[in-house]
């Protein structure tokens, strides 16, 4: 199995986005690590600012499948290709076999990096991160609250392929 990284954004209706695209991950993928949730401007427009989380998963799927289908997702929730008004966008930052695998600096987007940085470091108990300041939390369809703190969610879903 593949532990995978996934960056997600939003910035149109983002609060209700990034809901939706964690309640999605999590209706899929049977356990998740979600990092805090936090608030960043867009990087080279004028658009709306971003809500932005990472979340760590396993899967069977290959890179590619995953990829495809994280873009059906996007599809779904109604992302518009091409413009400056992004409903979601779940992209994959690292595919690894295991956490001390992971290389931050890699990950283009810098906004992602604390929040990646955040999650390893949980998952190879490094106690030495500090917590991103301007977290925010949101509440799953299921009643679970994230943002704040990073997360770790386990469902009974059955990935399938």
């Amino acid at each position: 199995m593949t532990l995978y990284y996934l960056g997600l954004g939003s910035n149109q209706d983002a609060e209700t986005n990034i809901r939706k695209m964690l309640d999605i991950l999590q209706s899929r993928f049977d356990e998740l690590l979600v990092s805090s949730i936090i608030r960043t401007r867009a990087e080279g427009s004028r658009a709306a600012d971003y809500l932005n989380a990472v979340v760590c998963l396993r899967s069977e799927l290959t890179p590619e499948q995953l990829n495809y289908w994280c873009k059906q997702q996007e599809d779904c929730l109604g992302r518009v290709r091409g413009s400056l008004a992004c409903r979601a966008d779940i992209d994959i930052l690292q595919a690894v076999n295991q956490p001390l695998e992971v290389s931050v600096s890699s990950v283009r987007e810098a906004f992602f990096q604390p929040l990646l940085e955040q999650l390893v470091s949980i998952q190879t108990d490094d106690s030495s991160y500090t917590p991103p300041q301007q977290a925010m939390s949101i509440r799953l369809a299921t009643g679970i609250e994230l943002g704040v703190k990073p997360r770790f969610i386990k469902t009974e879903a059955v990935e399938t392929a």
